[in-house]
């Protein structure tokens, strides 16, 4: 959906909205009806609420990987053979807009850098991935782990 309510009004409007919400049947519209491979979404105010739980979900239960994070829009695509090449270029697997750097393992920081470095490289002007990696540096340097 791209806010052209004029285009989706109905059916359409109705089954994102269920999908968003996570009403009753919305895996079977992702799933079954719509067959999608990979979700384009806004995380940001005003819709986080809804969005961020989607997001959540479909990474955490429904086998999608976030393939891009910026400053207002995350990329998530369904782990199935025909995206092979984009998630083993392209996916995190420990950062994410929705995973307090607070909580990464001591184990699993340097991962984590090497993988936000990587997300700058795509979005250098990305003000929430400059905020995550220092972040990370701050406390890898705590922890005394080396970048």
């Amino acid at each position: 959906m791209d806010g052209r309510n004029e285009v989706y009004a109905g059916t359409p409007l109705n089954d994102y909205l269920s999908i968003i919400k996570q009403s009753s049947g919305w895996r079977d519209l992702v799933d079954k009806k719509y067959g999608i491979n990979y979700f384009v979404m806004w995380y940001r105010p005003p819709i986080d609420v809804y969005a961020n739980n989607i997001a959540v979900s479909v990474m955490n239960e429904e086998g999608f990987k976030l393939v891009y994070w910026d400053d207002t829009s995350i990329i998530l695509v369904r782990d199935v053979p025909e995206n092979t090449g984009i998630i083993k270029n392209y996916s995190y697997n420990i950062i994410n807009p929705f995973r307090d750097p607070l909580n990464i393992s001591p184990d699993l920081l340097p991962e984590a850098l090497r993988e936000v470095r990587r997300a700058r490289i795509v979005a250098p002007d990305s003000e929430a991935l400059v905020r995550y990696e220092t972040l990370l540096k701050r406390l890898a340097a705590m922890r005394g782990i080396k970048e």
